[in-house]
């Protein structure tokens, strides 16, 4: 449900806005992020190419940060080789 923020002039913000707090690599042609997503209470790795799209699917993880983590490494070394083709 969104809720108003009054130090917007009373605009609607989303609740839904997740948290990115945690990791983001730059790969050549792109980047790597992972983020805590505090609604779903999940983390989220996505790559992403070098104008900010996504490119490929998104990774969920729900098992702690060392899996987080994990995720995080693989997909940089899936980037590094995938946005360079």
């Amino acid at each position: 449900m969104p809720t108003r923020n009054s130090s917007q002039g009373g605009s609607l913000q989303s609740e839904l806005t997740p948290r990115k707090s945690e990791l983001n690599t730059k790969v050549e042609g792109g980047s790597v992020e992972t983020w805590y997503d505090r609604a779903n209470k999940l983390w989220v790795t996505q790559t992403k190419d070098a104008e900010g799209n996504q490119v490929g699917e998104a990774e969920f993880i729900g098992s702690g940060k060392a899996s987080a983590k994990n995720a995080h490494d693989f997909a940089v070394s899936e980037a590094s080789r995938r946005l360079n083709r």
